[in-house]
């Protein structure tokens, strides 16, 4: 069935649609028929009359009927018009309400992170007489998907000098290290906080030492001869977007009172 024959049906059912008052007149129409051919039937009415006596009988009838099923005929376009404007607004509706749920579960579903702060903290040795603090970098999942296969890079480190800072040969990634994993990488789970090794500073050794999976030599020695350095980190981790920051770490008077500051 075409698309023209299914609009013109559907204004048939409008047109006949809650038809009370036509059908009213519909009946009367119809009694005063049934009445003027018994009338005709029996001779009550004159046969040369007749045709007169139906037209005037009938014919307000009729009149009154087709100007009603013409009225209605002709506001069942707009009544059709307004009910299809009032699907496709709830279709319209319905398709705004299921894109917001997908872009809500898109929220929840992609992972992402950020760096809400960075922490020193004293770390227990072996050694009674070795006391040592790390600088760590904190991790906050955002969403409730895990974050796989998450990893520090320390991507370049800085050099304070009279006229600012100076970026140094150490200018190509190297793996930090997870606290308590001892690992470059790791999983993070909805609603935990894991924290990322930069250095450690130690009463015994105070100069700075890099949590790195495996440490240059020449970056070692770089890092030992500092009293201020800036590091920048870049942590990745999978379908998530690389998070880039800059750490500035300054020795102080006292080994366990570095200057830490985040940015970016």
């Amino acid at each position: 069935m075409n698309s023209f024959l299914k609009y013109q049906l559907c204004l048939l059912e409008v047109t006949f649609h809650e038809f009370h008052w036509g059908r009213d007149l519909l009946i009367s129409t119809g009694i005063a028929a049934v009445t003027t051919a018994t009338q005709i039937h029996w001779n009550f009415i004159a046969p040369g009359q007749a045709r007169g006596y139906w037209i005037s009988v009938l014919a307000p009838y009729v009149i009154v009927l087709g100007a009603h099923i013409g009225w209605k005929r002709f506001i069942a376009s707009w009544k059709v018009h307004g009910s299809q404007k009032t699907v496709i607004a709830n279709k319209d509706l319905e398709i705004a309400s299921k894109e917001a749920e997908i872009a809500a579960f898109k929220v929840r579903a992609i992972p992402r992170l950020k760096v809400p702060e960075i922490i020193i903290a004293d770390v227990p040795t072996d050694n009674a007489k070795e006391q040592r603090i790390y600088v760590q970098v904190v991790l906050e999942p955002l969403t409730d998907a895990p974050v796989r296969d998450c990893r520090g890079f320390l991507q370049a480190i800085w050099r304070k000098t009279n006229t600012g800072w100076e970026k140094t040969q150490a200018d190509e990634p190297l793996d930090l290290l997870w606290s308590n994993l001892n690992s470059p990488s790791r999983t993070i789970q909805a609603g935990t906080k894991p924290r990322l090794n930069l250095l450690w500073l130690g009463n015994l050794y105070q100069h700075m030492n890099l949590c790195l999976n495996q440490t240059p030599i020449y970056v070692s020695k770089l890092v030992q001869a500092e009293m201020a350095l800036k590091f920048d980190i870049r942590i990745t981790g999978e379908d998530c977007s690389p998070i880039d920051i800059s750490v500035e770490v300054q020795r102080g008077a006292h080994w366990n009172k570095p200057a830490v500051n985040l940015l970016g």
